[in-house]
């Protein structure tokens, strides 16, 4: 027959086991930074470890807006100063393409804006609050000092005594350092509230005043003052030299000690109860505020933050030739502007989107380095000559494009464009001195003819020599 150990080991086992699989499965839903917090600035740097990734994604959202602005610029003042109609043609696209990006980068940014600050404004809230209390809730007794004795107090009936006993306490946190968790290097450690469905924050208690406990002791003769007559140690007692409270006689004093429970301690809490792939946000707060941080409204806005997706356009002065043609925009912009109409007319409709694509590489190269070679490289190398006023300039097309007179600048190059489009229609439609001479012969010599002749219908002669007279030419037949 087996032991009794023996009998029970295969439960202990399974329990063990059980134990274990449980805990796994807890630290599967935290992310490695979470799993390291274990106190108030704990929490504290974890949260700005979040704060941080929010701030520059939300940073580069607004930059993105401001970087194809820019390219756009660029583009528009490289197709102006281009005498070559297709050059001027290519850049024209390409500032369009960098203005459409822009114009996504915007909405991009104002959904980043609704999405993150809110979370960005509550977590720098509840990060200086966690701080705060940290700094200001009571640790230990640092000091403690007693003043003489009071006899009687007003609380008490008579042949009582008072001992005026001045604790001074420690901070539960002197200082909060947030490069570490739990004297880990926040850097070294992973964070991921997207996949993961919980965080170790504090529970709300942690905001509320610390309990204190206060234990009064009282030994001897301790209700007539006359007989309390050092403070020696912080306590009211009698005149013993060893210090000792315990060695006295006669005792008044009291203990006092911080009893914060486990108010200190983060817990792991869900803050995505949805299914993988499928965020469902914990309900927030009915009256939620960005400066009240409680736990249901942090983990609210820690899980709409953390489950925002977007992706930010790239420009295109890092695009290539066969990217651009894989680019949906491009190609309608260039259907436009790289083709002329009959052109495009005179294109099977099945076959256009190949043409197109095949045009795109052809005008900004079909291999790698080509485009930054004839696009981006002059940009940067080819010095550009304007007037702002009556003053003349020579600046590359990137340095005109980034600094403040960048519109101006372009105005100055889309003015020489329009007159010199103004003197090729000009000289296309007005006639040349010899072709105004001729025509003026011609005119002359009609109206003479015309002057000498009327119409068939008009000539009223039935004889030839009658039509000389009535000035109109005789049919014979």
């Amino acid at each position: 027959m087996p032991t009794a150990a023996g009998r029970f080991l295969p439960q202990l086992l399974f329990a063990v086991l059980f134990t274990l699989m449980e805990i796994s499965a807890q630290d599967t839903e935290l992310d490695a930074a979470a799993t390291k917090v274990a106190g108030p600035c704990d929490e504290a740097a974890y949260l700005s470890k979040l704060l941080k990734g929010w701030k520059w994604d939300l940073g580069e959202k607004l930059d993105a807006v401001k970087l194809h602005e820019e390219d756009a610029l660029t583009a528009r003042l490289a197709a102006a100063e281009n005498e070559d109609d297709m050059g001027s043609r290519a850049r024209a696209a390409l500032a369009l393409l960098s203005e459409n990006r822009a114009r996504k980068a915007r909405a991009t940014a104002e959904i980043a804006k609704a999405k993150l600050e809110p979370a960005i404004e509550t977590l720098t809230s509840r990060v200086a609050a966690v701080i705060a209390v940290s700094k200001a809730a009571p640790g230990d007794v640092k000091d403690r000092k007693a003043a003489s004795a009071v006899g009687d107090p007003t609380e008490l009936a008579s042949t009582s005594a008072e001992c005026p006993i001045t604790f001074t306490m420690t901070s539960a946190a002197d200082t909060c350092d947030l490069s570490k968790i739990a004297g880990t290097e926040i850097n070294s450690l992973s964070l991921d509230t997207k996949t993961k469905k919980k965080v170790k924050l504090l529970q709300d208690t942690f905001f509320e005043p610390t309990p204190l406990k206060v234990r009064a002791l009282a030994h001897g003769n301790a209700a007539t003052a006359s007989g309390l007559t050092s403070t020696t140690g912080g306590h009211c007692h009698g005149n013993s030299t060893s210090g000792v409270i315990k060695s006295e006689t006669v005792v008044l004093t009291a203990m006092l000690t911080a009893e914060p429970g486990n108010t200190r301690q983060p817990t792991a809490v869900e803050n995505n109860t949805g299914k993988s792939g499928t965020p469902l946000c914990v309900a927030d707060e009915n009256n939620p505020s960005d400066a009240n941080p409680t736990l249901k409204h942090t983990l609210h806005v820690i899980c709409q933050a953390s489950n925002f997706q977007s992706r930010t356009a790239e420009r295109t002065i890092s695009e290539e030739g066969p990217t651009l043609a894989a680019d949906g925009d491009m190609q309608n912009i260039a259907r436009f502007l790289l083709f002329s109409r009959t052109e495009m007319e005179a294109i099977p409709v099945a076959e256009q989107a190949t043409k197109i694509q095949e045009k795109i590489k052809s005008v900004y190269g079909d291999k790698n380095g080509e485009f930054k070679k004839n696009y981006l490289q002059p940009l940067q190398e080819k010095q550009l000559t304007f007037k702002l006023g009556s003053h003349q300039e020579s600046k590359s097309i990137n340095a005109i494009a980034q600094g403040s007179d960048a519109e101006i600048v372009l105005s100055y190059f889309l003015g020489q464009q329009y007159d010199q489009n103004q003197r090729k229609e000009a000289n296309t439609t007005s006639p040349t001195k010899e072709e105004k001479t001729d025509a003026a012969d011609k005119t002359e010599e009609n109206k003479k003819e015309g002057d000498n002749k009327t119409t068939a219908a008009e000539c009223k002669a039935t004889e030839a020599d009658k039509c000389d007279k009535e000035k109109c030419t005789w049919n014979k037949k």
